[in-house]
């Protein structure tokens, strides 16, 4: 097919491409119907002289795009996506519509839930690293929305880890795409408010775990493991949390993945009235905090995420500024990373990949995201 030069009026930021974009080379390097969001990362892409073809498809790419986004949405049945991010994207939307059933009282929303559970755990396990990556770095929805996704995720990942069979990997993970369902209607709220919770927030937000289990039951949830690690999620060992006030022994363990789950994902994210916490304090923070009956489940947690998770920034021993992308297969201490400016804040056209096995770019500490750089990691990873 003929090309011809790439203009920055051919891409609507957020809108599908109509076209395959070339290198001057020739070769691929987005394909059409892909999406690109921000405006710096358009920036960076027009920095380079690029083709696209020359023959304008675009209700055939458009209606593509609709068709696989429509049958996703109704099957909820991915089979090879070619981009994790936008089924990450499309789950929030599917949770979206399962809460408005739930919040409706809709019989068969259970089936949607258990389907959703399983999709992710599908592709969890088919890309781990991106998945991990988007947690740290990749927010398309609200954080209502992105947050039950993602503890869905890192709740399987150390159910995994401890060894639990399928049926109880598949009950952890409903638990935690519903966990939050009681408080769905002001999380929002809540998440943007900088000022302290007035009395009757505070009630709210102790019952939200009983007004959760309550609504599951109210469409037929029957599973007592889906629904007790829900009633459990913000007790506490000492006898602390709520709503139940109940102690150590009698909290289940799905319970307390759930609730480090929402611990990791509530101190790494920018709220209103906090600042984001970096991954390696989130991390040391989960590991001091943990008692000693809990010991296994804490370090399935981090061993899940790994010393240096995908998607948290790091400095190399040459000053530059990266991005983790991959765990090693054979070493906690080894990973994978795009490099995206040097010492001097300096941006690559396109980030670089690291062997942190080589000493002159291996780890030389973690480092606090670039607040300049917004990453966009369908980029990073190249798709």
């Amino acid at each position: 097919m003929e090309k011809i030069k790439l203009h920055r009026e051919d891409i609507i930021l957020g809108k599908p491409m109509l076209w395959n974009i070339y290198r001057s080379d020739g070769s691929i390097l987005l394909k059409k119907g892909l999406r690109i969001t921000s405006e710096k990362n358009l920036d960076r892409l027009m920095q380079n002289e690029l083709l696209r073809d020359a023959v304008n498809d675009a209700d055939e790419a458009t209606q593509s795009v609709t068709n696989t986004a429509d049958q996703n949405s109704d099957q909820q049945s991915p089979k090879k996506p070619g981009n994790p991010f936008e089924w990450i994207n499309l789950f929030a939307l599917q949770l979206k519509q399962i809460y408005k059933n739930i919040e409706a009282g809709k019989i068969g929303t259970v089936a949607q839930i258990q389907k959703l559970s399983v999709n992710i755990q599908k592709l969890s396990d088919a890309y781990n690293n991106q998945f991990v990556c988007a947690v740290h770095m990749y927010y398309p929805q609200t954080y209502s929305l992105m947050q039950p996704v993602y503890s869905a995720l890192l709740c399987d990942m150390t159910a995994k880890i401890l060894d639990y069979n399928e049926q109880q990997r598949a009950s952890i993970c409903c638990a935690a795409l519903t966990a939050n369902i009681g408080m769905y209607s002001y999380q929002e709220t809540l998440n943007n408010q900088t000022g302290p919770l007035t009395d009757i927030q505070r009630e709210e937000l102790h019952l939200h775990p009983y007004q959760s289990v309550q609504m599951l039951k109210a469409i037929n949830v029957e599973d007592s493991s889906w629904l007790a690690a829900i009633a459990g999620h913000h007790e506490r060992n000492d006898g602390s949390g709520y709503p139940a006030q109940i102690t150590s022994n009698t909290i289940q363990p799905e319970s307390k993945i759930i609730n480090l789950a929402d611990s990791y994902l509530a101190m790494i994210s920018e709220r209103a009235y906090q600042n984001a916490t970096p991954a390696k304090v989130a991390l040391q923070n989960i590991y001091t905090s943990a008692a000693d009956e809990d010991q296994i489940i804490y370090l399935a947690f981090i061993k899940a995420l790994g010393i240096f998770p995908p998607g948290t920034y790091v400095k190399l021993a040459n000053n530059e500024i990266g991005i983790v992308t991959k765990n090693s297969d054979t070493s906690t201490l080894q990973c994978s990373v795009s490099s995206i400016c040097n010492e001097n804040n300096e941006i690559f056209n396109v980030p670089i990949e690291r062997n942190t096995e080589d000493k002159e770019f291996r780890i030389k500490e973690f480092h606090a995201p670039v607040e300049s750089i917004k990453v966009d990691p369908v980029i990073l990873w190249n798709y």
